[in-house]
């Protein structure tokens, strides 16, 4: 049995082997990553519960849509000011690998610096995006939903040290929008939703 199996397998291998190679490279779509169904399901666990109108789910995408205009703006500020390193880290890394010259100091400290001031305006900017989706959240949803979003997550597993009884439904709500809104695969979701309520 054990060797009628081996043959089987392996004859799978041989027929799916010319296929494979005739396939054309292609980027794969990120949808498809196991990762980001995960994060769908994760995403559905927590959104559709809120039973959010069409209306709510594309208020919801607009702010989100800002936050991301704002990520991008980010991002590319962070690009500009990394273009004049460019030249420089390329030759390093040349000396390191060809004449195995540890990286100038000069340069390392350059960069940890711009670094450290590129984490703290993302800090600042995500602090930013989450106070303006707590807002709409907060003009938008009802009562009940904002009971609900709030006791979706056990705020326990983000922040251990939080004594639970002392977590107030704003910091709840916070919680909420940076596990679960501000992920890509919510984003997808509530376009669906949108579309389809």
């Amino acid at each position: 049995m054990k060797a009628l199996w081996t043959i089987l397998v392996a004859s799978l291998a041989l027929a799916a082997a010319p296929q494979q190679a005739t396939q054309p490279a292609s980027q794969p779509d990120p949808k498809q990553d196991i990762n980001y169904q995960i994060a769908k399901l994760d995403a559905l666990n927590h959104v559709l519960p809120l039973l959010l109108t069409k209306d709510q789910a594309n208020k919801i995408l607009t702010a989100l849509e800002k936050v991301r205009e704002k990520e991008r703006q980010v991002r590319k500020m962070e690009d500009d000011q990394l273009k004049p390193f460019r030249e420089r880290i390329a030759k390093a890394i040349e000396d390191g690998e060809k004449k195995k010259l540890v990286p100038d100091r000069q340069l390392l400290a350059d960069l940890a610096k711009l670094l450290g001031a590129f984490d703290r305006v993302r800090a600042a900017t995500a602090e930013d995006n989450v106070s303006m989706i707590e807002e709409t959240l907060k003009s938008t949803l009802n009562a009940g939903q904002l009971k609900t979003l709030a006791k979706s997550l056990d705020p326990r597993f983000f922040a251990p040290d939080l004594k639970i009884e002392e977590i107030t439904d704003s910091e709840r709500i916070r919680i909420f929008i940076r596990a679960i809104l501000l992920q890509p695969a919510t984003y997808d979701l509530l376009v669906e939703l949108a579309k389809n309520s």
